[in-house]
């Protein structure tokens, strides 16, 4: 990004909440991801990359929640979590 791009630069609130900010700048043609002092700059399409490794993240944690909630001990293998 040179200092004339972010002279240009409008960008356009996409969601917020209390954690996480979300905004799209056309003329950069960026998203970014702020947490709080943090920000991520992403193409587009790696924010869908993202968005599908999260979720699979989210699956897998909930399935270990399952197995540790009906087991008393014994974490599952790295290789069932990623099936």
């Amino acid at each position: 990004m040179t200092s004339n791009t972010r002279n240009q630069c409008a960008p356009i609130l996409l969601a917020a909440s209390e954690l996480l900010r979300i905004e799209y700048c056309r003329s950069c043609q960026q998203v970014a991801l702020q947490f709080g002092v943090i920000t991520v700059r992403l193409h587009p399409r790696a924010c869908q990359s993202v968005l599908t490794t999260l979720a699979h993240a989210l699956n897998g944690l909930r399935r270990l929640e399952e197995e540790w909630s009906s087991q008393a001990s014994g974490a599952p293998s790295q290789q069932k979590l990623m099936s």
